[in-house]
C-alpha cells in the first residue's frame, strides 16, 4: 500500500468535487496491477490517496504510485500535482492455519 499526500497546482482554491475524485479513481482501478484505490479531498487543493498495487519493491511501488496519481489527476481535469508526502506500508504476510492431515 502506498499513501500519498498531494497538492494540486494552479488555481484550485476549493475542495475537489466528489465527481472529480470518482473519475480519477475509476481510471486507477482500471489500471493493471492496482488492487484498490481510495482518495479523500481536504480543504483547498490537498488530496490524500491510498493505492494498493503490485510491485516487487517499495521504491518501485512509490514510483509507480506517483506516476499513476499524476496521470489520473490530469485525466480527471484536476491538472498537475506536487507530491507532499509518500509512505509505503508493507504488505503483511498471510498467516495460514496449519492443515489437518488426519484422515
Amino acid at each position: 500500500m502506498v499513501r500519498l499526500g498531494i497538492q494540486l497546482m494552479g488555481d484550485h482554491r476549493e475542495a475537489v468535487a466528489d465527481e472529480d475524485l470518482e473519475r480519477m479513481l475509476e481510471l486507477m482501478m482500471r489500471t493493471s496491477g492496482v488492487r484498490s484505490a481510495a482518495a479523500t479531498a481536504d480543504s483547498g487543493a490537498a488530496l490524500y490517496v491510498d493505492l494498493d498495487l503490485t510491485a516487487p519493491r517499495g521504491e518501485l511501488a512509490m514510483d509507480r504510485a506517483r506516476a499513476l496519481v499524476a496521470w489520473c489527476t490530469r485525466y480527471a481535469g484536476l491538472g498537475a500535482i506536487e507530491v507532499r508526502h509518500v509512505q509505503v506500508v508493507p504488505e503483511r504476510p498471510t498467516v495460514l492455519a496449519p492443515a489437518d492431515l488426519s484422515v
